[in-house]
């Protein structure tokens, strides 16, 4: 590697550790680029709309980063389940646009059924993400002996595969759309100057509800969630932009530090000094093999997605 990459990847990686901290199991969904993907061909196909119906695909999961809180998982039923409310206080065609992308990620009818409850062209059980984490999962534990002396949990090892399967999703679609992470990160820095109003305005009761916490300070917590989110997706973009070998690499030092804290927990320590980076890398390679079939399965959620919005009116 020349000095110019070698510095270019040092940057990159300090600049993943400071922003990348923190995911929950329920960040597990559609990747960020497929969702942008999605997003950027169900209406509005260029212009500030089109970057807010984007963004607002994304930001769905803006509690999912914020794991120690109590209520975590109540924030995350909010996003996913009582996503109609971010539509009904939307009363101007921005807001529209960013509550039209919000909604289609939903897991009830949305984008994100078809990763991990029902997949249409594969793991129709299952969901194609988790589907696809069991293929790894099993590759892995047949073939790479530096992975079998882990002796990951089954649950532990799905919820790892399960994010190295999204983003290997995320990595097929860069091939197919090169400038999907520009897309991504662009529609994060130009969002709506206002959606935190309109987060506020869908949600801001039942935090306070759950949090205890008054208006003022619920006001502020969102808006900071908000910050903190859309500084991920611009990175996360970024990081796509990257030629493959750097972006795998980007995306299995945040990974490593993902599984590292889901080994934890299950009172497994790597020894000081161990780096699974080279490991995460080769898993997202294994990963990327294995979902050779996305686009169909990537297009039939398009289409779902696409006539489960007309049919409940959800148009602009």
């Amino acid at each position: 590697m020349n000095r110019t990459r070698k510095h270019k990847v040092l940057v990159i990686l300090g600049l993943t550790a400071m922003m990348m901290l923190g995911v929950s199991a329920n960040a597990f969904s559609w990747g960020y680029a497929t969702h942008a993907h999605i997003d950027d061909q169900l209406l509005r196909d260029s212009g500030q709309l089109n970057r807010n119906e984007i963004y607002g695909g994304m930001t769905p999961d803006i509690f999912n980063y914020l794991f120690d809180l109590p209520y975590q998982q109540d924030l995350y039923g909010l996003t996913h389940y009582q996503f109609t409310k971010v539509w009904k206080a939307a009363d101007n065609i921005s807001d529209k646009a960013v509550a039209f992308g919000f909604v289609s990620h939903n897991d009830v009818w949305g984008a994100d059924v078809t990763a991990h409850h029902a997949g249409i062209t594969f793991g129709q059980d299952e969901g194609y993400v988790i589907a696809k984490a069991r293929l790894v999962k099993a590759f892995m534990e047949a073939n790479v002996p530096e992975y079998q002396s882990l002796n990951v949990p089954d649950e532990a090892a799905i919820m790892i595969f399960h994010e190295l399967v999204e983003e290997a999703v995320d990595l097929k679609i860069t091939e197919q759309d090169p400038g999907i992470g520009f897309t991504l990160a662009h529609a994060a820095l130009a969002r709506k100057p206002n959606t935190t109003e309109l987060l506020v305005a869908a949600f801001g009761q039942d935090i306070a509800g759950l949090s205890g916490m008054g208006d003022t300070e619920t006001e502020l917590f969102i808006t900071q969630a908000e910050a903190a989110f859309r500084n991920r997706m611009v990175f996360y973009g970024w990081a796509l932009a990257q030629e493959r070998d750097t972006a795998i690499q980007l995306l299995a030092v945040q990974t490593g530090g993902l599984a590292e804290s889901f080994l934890a927990l299950y009172g497994i320590t790597l020894p000081p000094g161990t780096d699974i980076t080279p490991l995460i890398a080769y898993a997202i390679g294994v990963s990327v093999d294995l979902c050779d079939d996305y686009k169909v399965e990537i297009d039939a959620t398009r289409y779902k997605v696409k006539r489960e919005l007309r049919a409940r009116g959800i148009i602009y």
